[in-house]
């Protein structure tokens, strides 16, 4: 099962299955995938601690996508502030 977000990006549990060569292809566990989502890592930070690995393409291409997506500021993204705010 894959899912788009906003057109910019795949995520596929299974790549080699895929119908086209991707522009790259990083490996990485959930916990940093999330902290790269909720931007408290960013993707060059990720790739000097080893905690995502370029598995096809290259980290420079990677960075440049990445840029791409705004970074999650909880304060701004919340529609209705949580608890403690």
């Amino acid at each position: 099962m894959s899912s788009v977000v906003e057109g910019i990006a795949l995520l596929l549990p299974d790549p080699g299955a895929y119908y086209r060569e991707p522009d790259a292809v990083l490996r990485m566990d959930s916990e940093t995938c999330s902290a790269l989502y909720l931007g408290a890592l960013d993707l060059p930070e990720a790739l000097d601690a080893g905690r995502v690995q370029v598995a096809g393409g290259n980290a420079v291409e990677a960075s440049k996508v990445f840029a791409f997506f705004d970074r999650f500021d909880p304060r701004a993204n919340y529609k209705i502030p949580p608890l403690g705010s």
